[in-house]
């Protein structure tokens, strides 16, 4: 298949204060980040309530782009089509298909592309529910997946406290025995739902009897997190290790995706007729897609289409919206391309009411609130989606170290990738092919997104084989590395991800080469 070359040269811009600054301008890119992150609580009534859900595997290809994906969850298409105040990122992409990798970019903002990284993203304390519990919510953490040893002291260690740190209640089946182990290694997902109208209703009766008047009292807003496991292997069917006959992997995971919509019509209405749905901002996204057509636990050893476009979503009623511009600023980006890694800052602009504007002062002790300290510390990160307006040209980055450096088995796994809106460059460097997917041991492949995801017997991969292919992606990394890019930090650059990637696609020579014939295009197209 023939790719044709499309033109990256989309103009970024910043909002802050009503005023829009380009790329060029003299504002720092320091200025701008950390103006977009202000830790300054602005609400006046004590803030939104907060739900956080992550989706273990829940491929947006599939739910989006397929005829079964949208029948299986009529309750998300409905609202997708018709609901104002929600909104579904529709090229929506992760930074890897391993949970051990995946999970954290969601909890704490950092996938890691060095060792350093790595120690800042499994440090204790890092996720978003310590910043909730910081400023005085309630808090807790609802998981499907059973926290056993694998996840306390084992391979999976990393994710115990980003799942219960920073919680005043955590439920999940080793806690609570009247759990069913139904769904592989945890709980359904909807089991979790009356535990959560259990705890509100528990919220609402310490509120009660602290003041029984209920004068003068700000309502204590409340945090919960979600970790559903609806979308994992086996999908929901635990009543045999074996596989039905009749019925294939791709029909258990349209069956979960079922489950999954009923888990959120449910939970609309438990918001709903609790009073709390006006006064709730959801957001959800998927850790990672899923391959469940073509070969188990694909995304393990490799990528493609279905495992990088992941689902994301949010529910963010206006009457909550601290600034003008916010609604039509999702709305747009729901279009555009967003990141795994995009999460953790939007939920810290609702948090500390920022949303699509500037607040207070401007010291914020995060690093990942500036770009190029967070590059320092090892990390990619991403931008709050209430507040930049994402460039049609925006690249993101997809990379395995976290998950590889934590397994012999994949020690010597590389899955890096070059991720565009449209295309995605892939390498995957194995000591064994993967004939699952029909990749080899050390390749270079073009990825493809969009329609050509509606058919679940399609690859939607070709190898790396012309000019105009490559000049589509020099063109994107041209963006991603250019000076003040308010998405990756400076030392990105240096990486040895994105070395490697340059270095398939005619190295830094070829680089300067777009440069300037970028520049001459853009002469030819004003003149």
């Amino acid at each position: 298949a023939v790719l044709i070359a499309l033109a990256l040269c989309g103009i970024l811009v910043y909002v802050l204060n009503g005023q829009s600054y380009l790329d060029n301008d003299e504002t720092s890119i320091k200025e701008v980040s950390r103006a977009l992150s202000t830790p300054t609580p602005t609400y006046a009534n004590g803030g939104p309530n907060v739900i956080y859900i992550q989706h273990e595997s829940l491929s947006g290809s599939i739910l989006l782009n397929t005829m079964k994906g949208k029948t299986s969850a009529p309750f998300f298409h409905y609202h997708m089509a018709n609901d104002p105040d929600f909104y579904v990122f529709e090229h929506h992409r992760t930074g890897s298909g391993n949970t051990i990798d995946a999970m954290p970019s969601l909890m704490t903002g950092c996938l890691p592309y060095t060792e350093k990284g790595i120690k800042y993203a499994h440090a204790k304390g890092r996720s978003i529910g310590y910043e909730f519990a910081k400023n005085g919510y309630s808090t807790a953490s609802f998981s499907s997946r059973t926290m056993d040893e694998d996840l306390i002291t084992g391979r999976y260690r990393m994710l115990y406290d980003i799942l219960a740190g920073g919680m005043d209640k955590v439920e999940e089946a080793t806690r609570n025995k009247k759990l069913k182990l139904d769904n592989a290694q945890g709980s359904s997902d909807g089991q979790m739902l009356p535990l959560f109208e259990d705890w509100l209703a528990g919220l609402a009766q310490q509120e009660g009897e602290e003041n029984p008047t209920g004068e003068g009292v700000v309502k204590k807003p409340f945090y919960a997190q979600f970790y559903n496991f609806n979308q994992h292997y086996p999908y929901l069917d635990m009543s045999s290790k074996k596989m039905k006959r009749s019925e294939s992997l791709g029909d258990k995971y349209y069956s979960s995706l079922r489950a999954t919509d009923e888990f959120l019509k449910s939970l609309f209405g438990i918001l709903s007729r609790t009073g709390q749905l006006e006064n709730t901002i959801i957001v959800g996204s998927g850790d990672h897609g899923e391959e469940p057509f073509k070969f188990r636990y694909a995304r393990l050893d490799t990528l493609n289409s279905h495992i990088l476009h992941t689902a994301a979503y949010v529910y963010y009623p206006r009457s909550l919206m601290t600034h003008e511009g916010v609604a039509e600023r999702l709305r747009r980006n729901t279009q555009q391309l967003s990141y795994t890694l995009d999460m953790y800052p939007t939920i810290r602009s609702i948090l500390y009411g920022i949303s699509g504007d500037v607040a207070g002062d401007f010291d914020d002790p995060n690093p990942l609130s500036d770009p190029d300290t967070a590059a320092a510390e090892g990390c990619l990160t991403g931008v709050d989606l209430t507040s930049v307006d994402i460039p049609k040209d925006r690249a993101v980055l997809a990379t395995n170290l976290a998950s590889s450096n934590m397994s012999m088995k994949r020690k010597d796994l590389k899955l890096y990738a070059l991720i565009t809106k449209d295309f995605a460059l892939y390498l995957r460097k194995a000591v064994s092919i993967f004939p699952g997917l029909r990749q080899g041991k050390n390749n270079i492949y073009v990825l493809e997104f969009g329609s050509c995801t509606q058919s679940t017997t399609s690859f939607c991969m070709t190898n790396l084989s012309n000019k105009q292919t490559r000049y589509y992606f020099l063109k994107a990394v041209v963006w991603l590395t250019k000076k003040d890019n308010v998405f990756f930090g400076e030392d990105i650059q240096k990486s040895e991800l994105v070395k490697t990637l340059v270095g398939k696609i005619g190295g830094e020579k070829a680089v300067k080469a777009t440069k300037k014939a970028m520049k001459e295009e853009q002469t030819i197209s004003t003149t």
